[in-house]
């Protein structure tokens, strides 16, 4: 997927290649900014339907009397993803890493964008910080700390 392709690349560009690549979230009045916001409130839409689902079969289930394990709890979180929860945090990453940037346009434009939509930068802290709450299993502990801690240190400017 492009959004996967993109969070890549800027997690590993460096230099002039990166810089060219935020350019072109500034170019034609910012339109792959305006493109990556269409996208990120797609998938945010579709992930609060999965949540409402998912908050339903848990409420069902304790009612029941079930136990709500970290086996189910994992199985929940994976359908999450299933449902779209992976693109749209590889979408809040792109947001956090351009508007980490130095490019004060994209920025302004991001932040235009979540409050004419009546959204916040709190979702997509929150989603980010899931993000990076889960990242690296199978990779080394030293990774999983190092990785988690670059993907929060974007929030910080975001």
């Amino acid at each position: 997927h492009v959004c996967s392709i993109l969070a890549s690349l800027l997690r590993n560009l460096r230099g002039q290649q990166r810089t060219r690549l935020l350019n072109k979230f500034t170019e034609n009045d910012s339109e792959k900014v305006d493109r990556l916001m269409e996208l990120h409130f797609k998938y945010l839409g579709a992930m609060q339907v999965a949540d409402k689902k998912i908050e339903g079969e848990k409420h069902d289930m304790v009612r029941r009397g079930e136990i709500i394990d970290n086996d189910m709890e994992g199985e929940f979180y994976l359908r999450r993803l299933d449902a779209g929860l992976f693109i749209l945090q590889h979408i809040c990453y792109i947001m956090a890493e351009i508007c980490n940037a130095n490019v004060p346009q994209i920025r302004q434009r991001v932040h235009q964008i979540l409050n004419m939509r009546g959204s916040s930068i709190k979702i997509v802290r929150h989603i980010i910080k899931e993000y990076a709450e889960n990242i690296g299993d199978g990779r080394s502990p030293e990774f999983r700390e190092t990785e988690q801690k670059r993907i929060l240190g974007l929030l910080e400017n975001f």
